[in-house]
């Protein structure tokens, strides 16, 4: 039997199985200040490990492997740990910013670095390099003008990799993709 809805934030740590076609896994997760992984299973799209990621759905007890947090919903968050800023900051979401010019970002900024964006983009152009200067003064321009397309460009590319012409969807009334899509106009 399933318990309530629960939303849990943390790291996805190991993939156990994966299938591409539909999506479904079963991995480990490690969640926010705990040590030891819980098992998730669920359709969970475009992700991998070491991701850090908000889970929407419930608990419930397997027959034979337990207690699993089963997934109605995900979506990437931001990280936290330095080693995750740099993977996020360096991920196609940031264009021209490469591992290297991430990770001087993340060595100027620290723990800060995302509130740090987030209220003076402009500071970007101080990191260190000719090339990493050049990626980051793109970067901080397109931010400054939209911080909150950033956030939206986050949640699309989320979508657009789980979502293809011949989807046939299925969603929870309070779904955010939902409320997306009806107010599309």
């Amino acid at each position: 039997m399933a318990e309530d809805n629960v939303n849990l934030v943390g790291t996805l740590e190991k993939i156990l199985y994966s299938n591409l076609e539909n999506g479904f896994l079963i991995a480990t997760f490690l969640v926010e200040n705990t040590t030891k992984p819980i098992t998730v299973k669920g359709i969970v799209f475009n992700t991998h490990e070491r991701e850090t990621l908000l889970l929407k759905g419930c608990w419930e007890n397997h027959k034979v492997y337990g207690r699993q947090f089963s997934i109605r919903e995900f979506m990437p968050v931001e990280p936290t740990s330095e080693e995750g800023m740099v993977r996020y900051l360096s991920s196609k979401v940031f264009k021209g910013i490469g591992e290297k010019t991430a990770q001087h970002i993340v060595n100027k900024f620290g723990k800060n670095t995302f509130k740090i964006i987030d209220i003076s983009p402009e500071s970007l152009s101080k990191v260190k390099g000719e090339g990493d200067k050049v990626a980051t003064k793109i970067y901080s321009d397109s931010y400054s003008k939209d911080p909150n397309f950033y956030e939206f460009l986050k949640k699309l590319e989320t979508y657009e990799s789980i979502i293809d012409s011949k989807s046939i969807i299925f969603l929870p009334m309070d779904s955010e993709l939902l409320n997306l899509l009806k107010n599309k106009d």
